[in-house]
């Protein structure tokens, strides 16, 4: 599943660590509440209710390309 295709208001539920591109640590079981996704210049905004994830879209190119494998929905 790619990044845009997470759905507005859900909950996800982190099922692997990761740094976002600004080095945000997310942990196993951090949950997030997804508000919009905003694409630009190669980077997403992800916004959640509980923060705010940068994504660039080649150095994080596994997380964009595959979120499910990071990400559930709760």
């Amino acid at each position: 599943m790619r990044l845009t295709d997470m759905e507005i208001g859900e909950t996800y539920v982190a099922t692997r660590s990761f740094h976002d591109d600004n080095g945000t640590l997310v942990l196993v079981g951090d949950h997030f509440t997804l508000e919009k996704i905003a694409p630009s210049g190669g980077t997403f905004a992800m916004a959640f209710e509980e923060e705010t994830l940068y994504l660039d879209e080649e150095r994080q190119s596994e997380i964009v390309e595959h979120v499910d494998r990071f990400l559930r929905l709760a």
